[in-house]
């Protein structure tokens, strides 16, 4: 049994009945049967959530060996003596062009070197309304699975156990949340209150996917489409704007105690100063480690990695920059040259490309990567020594100069009333 992950059109395309589809397509063989009816195999939940078109049956054999089909027509014909003659007379498939059947084969290869396993090949069989010939075409069958997955990225195993809050989901925090997603984390919480502009596309992670939405709905729905083994949930959530919430079960406080439930890591994308600071205790209260990340006018930018009990808070981290300690990367000399304020943005924003930002997002994800596999054997290693990432790309009069990091200790001050409270 065969599910789309859409509505099978792109089948017309590929057997030569229709022009090229507007979206690729696939489907999913989500339940095998054997001749009695009795179920051998069935795809995964998280898999059969990402695919929602419509199911149809078709019939599979198993070959002997790859060779017994090495054209088109020595698959079907090999098909034809395994199968019911009615499966290639009466396409299950009925489509806008004509009728369709995807007769699958089974037969053994090498998928590791020295090591063997099945594989599915379907013979996608279309017979057009006004035609009477059969056209064929071979579908190749790929594995897919979490394990696959984890193959590639062995150090970030354990992160498929872990959840991520992310709140903020601009330029910096939407990557971060597709680095996560990438790296298999097992739940994503993110927020934001912000709707997406497609103007804001020349820096973000799209422009007119999900234009006039929400963010975090549009965040959301975008890497659950792509990543199906992550658990991604999207909450509206401007922090101290309490009339945005009637609800009582969707006040500020309610939803971000249902993000931080669980959470093994907080990061902070806002880029506003009192927010950031609300976060950050949040945190710290919780015991849960977090990260905070922003530029400063496209110039450059930094990462924090904070944790309760072994480093500093924001306060400190003003304290340090204050005494010049910990220096920030040099901002615009004429800052009224690097602001513009487009229509319909209700404050002044700085101009800058994406790829001036994609190495904040970068290593915030990198140092989240280290956070979450912390005291895992063989897991990704931390950045250390640091927990301050200070980034330039540019020089003051926006000049390029060569990507330069810097990283700084943050510990306790003295003087700081947060972490000495009197």
């Amino acid at each position: 049994m065969l599910r789309f992950r859409d509505s099978g059109k792109w089948i017309e395309f590929l057997t030569g009945s229709r022009k090229p589809p507007e979206k690729l397509g696939s489907a999913l063989l989500l339940k095998v049967f054997d001749q009695q009816g009795n179920l051998l195999a069935a795809a995964g939940p998280r898999l059969v959530a990402a695919f929602k078109g419509p199911e149809f049956k078709g019939h599979w054999a198993r070959l002997t060996i790859p060779q017994d089909a090495p054209t088109i027509n020595d698959f079907f014909n090999n098909l034809r003596r395994k199968l019911p003659a009615n499966v290639f007379e009466n396409g299950e498939l009925v489509l806008q062009s004509g009728r369709y059947d995807m007769p699958a084969a089974v037969f053994s290869e090498e998928v590791r070197q020295g090591q063997h396993g099945d594989t599915w090949a379907f013979g996608l069989l279309g017979r057009a309304r006004k035609k009477d010939n059969a056209q064929g075409q071979l579908v190749r069958g790929i594995p897919f699975s979490s394990d696959l997955l984890a193959e590639r990225i062995p150090e970030l195993n354990s992160l498929r156990e872990k959840k991520v809050a992310i709140i903020g989901l601009g330029t910096l925090g939407a990557p971060v949340a597709s680095h996560l997603c990438k790296a298999q984390i097992g739940r994503l919480a993110v927020a934001d209150a912000d709707f997406v502009d497609p103007n804001t596309g020349v820096r973000w992670i799209s422009e007119l996917a999900g234009a006039g939405a929400s963010k975090a709905i549009a965040v959301s729905q975008r890497l659950a489409a792509d990543y199906p083994f992550t658990e991604v949930s999207a909450f509206t959530l401007r922090i101290g704007d309490g009339s945005l919430f009637k609800d009582p079960l969707q006040s500020e406080s309610a939803i971000l105690e249902t993000m931080l439930a669980g959470a093994d890591l907080v990061i902070d994308a806002t880029a506003e100063d009192n927010v950031s600071n609300a976060i950050s205790c949040l945190a710290r209260e919780r015991g849960i480690p977090h990260i905070s990340v922003f530029s400063i006018d496209g110039l450059g930018g930094v990462v924090v990695r904070l944790r309760k009990d072994e480093t500093g808070c924001l306060h400190c981290l003003e304290l340090a920059c204050q005494r010049g300690e910990i220096v920030w990367p040099e901002a615009a000399a004429n800052q009224e040259a690097t602001r513009v304020q487009p229509r319909g943005c209700a404050d002044p924003t700085f101009i800058g490309t994406s790829v001036d930002l994609e190495p904040l997002a970068t290593q915030a994800a990198s140092v989240a990567f280290g956070a979450l596999c912390r005291g895992v054997a063989g897991g990704y290693p931390e950045n250390d020594p640091g927990d301050v990432f200070v980034l330039q790309l540019r020089k003051p009069d926006r000049a390029l100069t060569l990507p330069s990091w810097k990283a700084y200790r943050l510990p306790k001050d003295p003087g700081c009333p947060l972490c000495f409270p009197k």
